[in-house]
């Protein structure tokens, strides 16, 4: 609920893009170069805030605020309603790099919060690694620039990446929530399905 977005997601999603930032160099020397396409700078930290409230709570290590624990599939039915209108609309993830939301033209916010926490869903989940950002590509991300690292991490280019998603994109709603962790244990399956399609 709202208290669980604004009590947990919202700081988390927040210490998230430091982290980021802290991998892009010391702050004098920081470049968007390193920061990648804003689907994937915007999109991870938006998924990752969701997917660590709902981890640190079944863990016991981080207090349920209002109503009662976040629930990080329901909210990614969400975003993923959304982000298939936005894709069905014949929108696509930009081409340009380093599109800021301090822009005078910012992107759209179905890019930033609907469909940029599904690239990394997809991501994530094709490496079957849900520790790949912590672990695997911000470690090497000052020596490998962000195409390498992105690369090296998730066996693909960021260009095949694109045409990949867009497959995913044209799948089935079963088919896209079922990459989601906690998806096979999800006890509400046919009314995130439902949600999605409605």
């Amino acid at each position: 609920g709202e208290g669980q977005d604004y009590g947990w997601s919202n700081p988390i999603h927040e210490y998230f893009h430091i982290a980021q930032v802290a991998h892009t160099a010391r702050y004098e020397q920081r470049t968007t170069d390193l920061m990648g396409p804003i689907w994937f700078w915007e999109g991870s930290a938006q998924f990752m805030d969701k997917w660590i409230t709902e981890k640190l709570q079944k863990e016991g290590k981080l207090p349920v605020l209002g109503e009662g624990p976040y629930d990080f599939i329901r909210g990614q039915t969400w975003t993923l309603k959304a982000a298939r209108a936005w894709w069905a609309a014949g929108n696509r993830l930009p081409e340009v790099r380093n599109v800021s939301v301090l822009d005078a033209n910012p992107p759209s916010d179905d890019l930033l919060r609907n469909v940029g926490p599904w690239t990394t869903a997809y991501l994530l989940h094709s490496i079957d690694d849900t520790r790949a950002l912590e672990d695997k590509f911000y470690p090497v991300l000052r020596e490998l620039g962000f195409e390498g690292a992105f690369e090296q991490t998730f066996n693909l280019t960021v260009e095949e990446f694109n045409t990949v998603f867009d497959e995913f994109m044209g799948k089935s709603v079963e088919e896209q929530l079922s990459i989601l962790p906690g998806w096979n244990d999800y006890e509400l399956k046919d009314q995130a399905i439902s949600d999605a399609k409605s």
